[in-house]
């Protein structure tokens, strides 16, 4: 069985192959040699620049969020269960703004078209009773979010299971 659990912002998340690790201070290619340092450096200064008005690299995380055209990665994954015959099934969970609008934004329809139209069982988070409480952030889910995800997962896991040949 192949569950990809995904949000809108994944419609067009393409991979690059850019370098990461190294080039970005986020993806270190060396180990501090004390966690102390790490602490001071990636946590406390920038958080203090940030309150004087400094520039904020931890959100910058060079994440292209933006590619053109819709991700491949969605293809590969149906052309493979299909040729595999493993069950595949699509986990759209909502972003924070689309749970108070009570539907998902435009690359999220254009999710939930491609499942239609590959007839991928898909799974909604607007359906299964995500709210606004499910989230430490925007788009993460905190553990109230992923127990709720967890329960409907284990029983797709289930009915998956008894149904198979």
């Amino acid at each position: 069985m192949i569950i990809l659990f995904v949000s809108s912002h994944d419609a067009h998340d393409n991979m690059t192959f850019e370098p990461t690790v190294g080039t970005h201070e986020s993806y270190p290619d060396k180990q501090y040699p004390l966690a102390t340092i790490e602490i001071v450096v990636k946590y406390i200064i920038p958080r203090i620049a940030a309150k004087f008005g400094g520039e904020n690299k931890v959100n910058d995380l060079m994440i292209n969020k933006n590619g053109v055209g819709f991700n491949p990665g969605f293809e590969f994954f149906t052309e493979y269960s299909k040729k595999s015959g493993t069950p595949l099934v699509m986990c759209l969970h909502a972003e924070k703004a689309e749970i108070e609008k009570k539907s998902f934004n435009t690359q999220g329809a254009e999710i939930l078209a491609f499942c239609k139209a590959n007839s991928i069982k898909l799974i909604s988070g607007l359906d299964v009773g995500e709210n606004t409480s499910h989230f430490r952030d925007d788009i993460h889910l905190n553990e109230k979010g992923q127990k709720l995800w967890a329960q409907v997962l284990l029983k797709e896991i289930n009915e998956t299971i008894t149904s198979c040949p």
